[in-house]
């Protein structure tokens, strides 16, 4: 957060199971902040599952990605 905070990025690519504070959090804190509406967010998950994609675009994720990432797929993304 802290990272997103002073540099502000066009585009987070975030693992979904972090310690302290999940993906899933960190999308809802970013997405609270004025300047954050504008970031894409995209979940780099293990968990796949329609209700894990569910879930993460709930929380104001852009994208659901499953691990493991491909170069394409982040070339794709960027």
């Amino acid at each position: 957060m802290e990272a997103v905070r002073e540099y502000r990025p066009d585009l987070v690519i975030m693992d979904i199971g972090m310690p302290m504070m999940d993906g899933y959090e960190a999308a809802q804190a970013i997405r609270s902040q004025p300047w954050g509406k504008d970031v894409r967010l995209v979940a780099l998950s293990g968990w796949g599952h329609e209700k894990d994609i569910q879930k993460a675009t709930e929380a104001g994720l852009d994208q659901h990605v499953v691990k493991p990432i491909d170069a394409v797929t982040v070339e794709h993304l960027l």
